[in-house]
């Protein structure tokens, strides 16, 4: 099984540094990840291509589009920007959000907050991410329907007069 993990085009080290610790590892053990994808985007932390806790560790910076490595993955792991979350939700792929204390408006975490109120991803912070891994509700997250349109398409008929009726 592959756990993919991203920060994005930022700088989040301590989510990298979070998900090779050896508790961490093996938390993704324990739930079968044998392969461990990250995209570091610009992060400082050295990462070596390695197996380690039964895990092979692979990392990148940056790809033009990380779609493919998303769809590819049983188990995403990411920062809470906006794109990552609909990305990710669009595949319906099982979501462990990480929570970039360091920023300073933290609209992020009213984000993920959300969407783990609503049953969609699990949201937490680097120290606690090992002990959220290991639960078996995050592969029975709630599927993300996407937007309804309707109601603009309604707003849009209405505006113009014509009775949809």
């Amino acid at each position: 099984m592959l756990c993919f993990v991203t920060v994005g085009s930022t700088e989040f080290d301590a989510l990298i540094r979070t998900v090779i610790e050896q508790k961490c590892l093996e938390s993704l053990n324990e739930i079968g990840i044998t392969d461990l994808l990250i995209q570091m985007g610009r992060g400082k932390v050295k990462l070596e291509k390695v197996n380690r806790c039964g895990i092979n560790i692979d990392y990148y910076c940056y790809k033009d589009d990380i779609l493919q490595d998303i769809r590819a993955a049983d188990l995403i792991i990411g920062h809470a920007g906006a794109g990552t979350c609909l990305e990710v939700l669009r595949c319906k792929k099982p979501f462990v959000v990480v929570v970039n204390e360091e920023l300073m408006d933290n609209h992020q975490w009213e984000l993920a907050e959300r969407l783990h109120e609503l049953g969609h991803i699990f949201c937490t912070k680097p120290n606690d991410l090992a002990e959220i891994i290991r639960s078996p509700e995050i592969f029975k997250r709630k599927p993300f329907a996407g937007p309804d349109y309707s109601a603009l398409a309604n707003a849009v008929l209405q505006h113009m007069g014509i009775d949809d009726t």
